[in-house]
């Protein structure tokens, strides 16, 4: 540390962070995760799609379709989240 400070110059504190570091050796596969690397596999998966019709194949998290929305007739107002929810007074 003593050849990296200079005096005079002002040194600030940092953090770095490594997310998700893995082993490609020693990997714990998911049935229902699939890697999104495997270009093989999406390659057959958006040619399959394209042969017969969008959406012939997709995802389980992508769903088919929604058969019910949700009521907001009763919906708080969102005073912390919306502008356009905050109270105005004019005088």
């Amino acid at each position: 540390m003593s050849q990296l400070y200079r005096p005079g110059v002002r040194y600030y504190r940092i953090g770095v962070g490594l997310i998700d570091l893995a082993s490609t050796y020693n990997a714990q596969l998911d049935l229902f995760n699939a890697s999104k690397s495997n270009p093989a596999l999406m390659h057959v998966y958006d040619g399959i799609n394209q042969r017969f019709g969008t959406d012939t194949l997709f995802l389980a998290a992508q769903g088919t379709e929604q058969k019910w929305t949700m009521r907001r007739d009763l919906l708080t107002p969102q005073y912390t989240t919306r502008w356009g929810c905050v109270p105005q007074i004019k005088c």
